[in-house]
């Protein structure tokens, strides 16, 4: 029977904490390109209506 030692297990928590931090790191990352789109857009938008109303 094949012993497990704590720095298998140690080394193991680590590396999944290590992906889960990549994980989190590529949502964050889209999340923030999707906000920025959408702040754009509005920007554009209002200065769309803006000029219309003005013009």
């Amino acid at each position: 029977m094949r012993r497990i030692t704590d720095a298998q297990i140690q080394k193991e928590i680590d590396a999944r904490m290590a992906k889960d931090a990549i994980r989190e790191k590529k949502h964050q990352e889209k999340c923030d390109r999707r906000d920025a789109f959408i702040l754009i857009t509005a920007f554009i938008v209002c200065v769309l209506v803006v000029g219309l109303l003005g013009g």
